[in-house]
């Protein structure tokens, strides 16, 4: 492809406009085919494809060694356990921007996980009480 944009831009090549453009031979193209004219191109590199990068690094939730990034990583950890237990990647069963809100919300009650994000009625139903009993246990 860019061996075929140098000859255009060189002038050794035409190419038509419209959807569908065609490269075609121009009178400086017959004389390189008949050897009267040598082409100049820039030499290229073949670039492998890049790799994409593993999991980023994620920057931790609060400040490290505070409360607030135990409760978080202990709730990470039984997020994980329920998406495991539901065959369902973590995401789908809370965010971690729903993670976060829980650790400084602290809901007491069912009810209480209302006004967290990220819990609607079936979440509250299918995950609510094993997180709730995770932040409890922390608590005592």
């Amino acid at each position: 492809m860019s061996i075929g944009k140098e000859l255009i831009q060189q002038g050794w090549l035409n190419q038509s406009v419209g959807k569908f453009p065609v490269v075609e031979l121009n009178g400086r193209s017959w004389e390189v085919l008949r050897g009267q004219a040598q082409v100049m191109l820039t030499a290229f590199k073949e670039t492998k494809p890049v790799k994409k990068a593993g999991k980023r690094a994620q920057a931790p939730a609060f400040e490290a060694g505070s409360e607030n990034q135990t409760r978080f990583e202990t709730l990470r950890a039984v997020r994980t356990q329920l998406a495991k237990a539901s065959n369902v990647p973590a995401y789908l069963v809370l965010s971690d921007r729903s993670l976060k809100e829980l650790c400084t919300a602290l809901p007491a009650t069912v009810a209480d996980l209302d006004s967290v994000h990220g819990f609607g009625k079936v979440k509250i139903e299918k995950f609510g009480q094993a997180f709730l009993d995770a932040l409890h246990q922390m608590d005592v």
